[in-house]
């Protein structure tokens, strides 16, 4: 297990909903490590904006959940 640690100024939420939605392209199914990982650039936008990225996602999130629930 490797422990990821950002900047203060880099919110954690943000860099975990890049990671989620960041596929790496290989030619065969694997496990990616650290490794492969620590070659991305994550792009990032001033804190407040981080911070309003993460509402908007958890946001979303949230709804489709009270969709899911629905059906």
């Amino acid at each position: 297990m490797k422990i990821l640690k950002v900047n203060q100024n880099v919110e954690i939420d943000y860099v975990a909903i890049f990671m989620s939605i960041t596929r790496l392209i290989g030619d065969t199914h694997k496990r990616y490590w650290i490794s492969e990982y620590s070659k991305l650039e994550i792009p990032i936008p001033p804190q407040k904006e981080q911070k309003r990225i993460v509402f908007a996602v958890h946001s979303i999130f949230a709804k489709l959940d009270m969709i899911m629930e629905s059906l």
